[in-house]
């Protein structure tokens, strides 16, 4: 599919009808500028806002961590302790 629109005013583009409906984007989405051997490709792009003071938590090793705990959950591998109960928790670190 190719189609064309102008530049406008304030350096505007407007997205054909055709384009927003075939790739269901609707007003308010976030497109992608990549600029490759003197051409313009766009794309849509999910955008996540994090707060500043959760930084932390997006960061590929916390991640990794997360991941490896489902892992550990979905095998079964993991104890649990109740609030209550914390004191036999860290008996058991104690032991190790």
């Amino acid at each position: 599919m190719t189609l064309v629109s102008k530049i406008k005013n304030k350096s505007q583009l407007t997205v054909p009808k055709e384009i927003m409906e075939k790739l269901h984007l609707s007003v308010g989405d976030m497109i992608e500028f990549i600029v490759k051997d003197n051409e313009i490709v766009l794309r849509p792009v999910q955008m996540v806002a994090v707060p500043k003071d959760e930084m932390w938590a997006w960061q590929p090793d916390v991640i990794a961590g997360m991941k490896e705990t489902e892992q550990l959950f979905q095998e079964g591998k993991l104890k649990f302790y109740s609030t209550e109960n914390l004191n036999e928790m860290f008996k058991e670190w104690d032991k190790a």
